[in-house]
Order: C-alpha cells, then structure tokens, then sequence
C-alpha cells in the first residue's frame, strides 16, 4: 500500500463506528482465510504420498522419512530407520515445513 493509500485508508478507518469496524473485521479475516487455503491448497500439490522427504524436529534435529499420507494442509511422515532402528511414530508436519529429501 502506498503513502497516500494508507493515510486514505487510516483516515476511513478512524471515521468508522463500532459496528462498521467489526464488520470491517469480518471481511479482512475471511479474505485472509481464502488466501491461507490458496496457498496452503498450492504447497499441497506439490507433495505425493511415498516421496521422500526431511524437516527439523525437536532441539533441531533433521528428520527424514516418506510421506505415508496427504491431508489438506499437512502431510503424515513415516521416519526412516535410525541407528538401526525403527521410529514407529508417524509426524504430521505442514507441507511449508517440508524439504525434498
């Protein structure tokens, strides 16, 4: 937003009541979620189930495993075998949180 579009914008802003400001709120927040579901919907698409892939776990630790499953806006990650052992634990991880591996 430009200088002159955001003291336009400021000044309606201060001219408005309660009740249009609450109204005002409503907008933005759904304009915002569409927006949050576009994007989360585009990272989405770029991860199948069975590739492979890594992202920081607990005390930056990097895990790495395969995709198992693919949810709206996150992925179930089957870790790889560590030591030679087996990690049961499958981690639900966002798609922005994730690196091809």
């Amino acid at each position: 937003m430009t200088g002159q579009n955001a003291d336009r914008a400021y000044s309606l802003i201060n001219s408005m009541t309660e009740a249009e400001l609450i109204e005002l709120n409503k907008i933005v927040v759904r304009k915002l979620n569409a927006m949050h579901r576009l994007k989360s919907r585009d990272l989405a698409l770029k991860w199948n189930v069975g590739m492979k892939v890594s992202f920081s776990g607990p005390r930056g630790t990097t895990i790495t495993g395969t995709i198992v499953k693919t949810n709206p806006t996150s992925a179930s990650i089957q870790p790889d075998t560590i030591g030679g052992f087996r990690d049961y634990r499958r981690w639900r991880v966002g798609y922005s949180l994730l690196s091809p591996a």
